[in-house]
């Protein structure tokens, strides 16, 4: 009689688990606007991605992406300089505080830059962000 209930109870466990996953089609988040869920093919920043992005868009994103390779050089080394300073075994904090404001001014030269190529929009802050 256990095992016979066990096994039911095995059996509605993996049935639940079945259903769950196929009502969740693996990949939700997003709404197409086919009523699809999911990020499927296209869905990334190339020609046909889910932002309406077109040839001329990702030409745009080509060039963003040339022109700011300075900055973004210059992105990370901040934040590697970041990081170091409050790993420390006792942190600079006026340090790190000029460190995370210097990175914020670099990111915001960034936004200003994409805003300005015409690949994202403005005042969506860095919601969508090309780092």
């Amino acid at each position: 009689m256990k095992k016979t209930i066990m096994t039911l109870a095995l059996v509605a466990f993996v049935g639940l688990a079945g259903i769950n996953m196929a009502e969740a089609q693996w990949g939700g988040g997003w709404m197409m606007g086919n009523g699809n869920t999911g990020y499927g093919p296209g869905a990334c920043n190339g020609p046909g991605g889910r932002g309406g992005n077109t040839s001329a868009n990702y030409e745009n994103m080509e060039k963003f992406h040339n022109d700011t390779a300075d900055l973004r050089q210059q992105l990370f080394e901040k934040r590697s300089e970041y990081y170091e300073a409050i790993n420390q075994e006792n942190p600079d904090k006026e340090l790190a505080k000029e460190l995370w404001s210097q990175l914020f001014d670099l990111q915001q030269q960034m936004h200003e830059k994409a805003v300005d190529s015409g690949i994202m929009q403005p005042g969506y802050g860095m919601q969508g962000r090309v780092l």
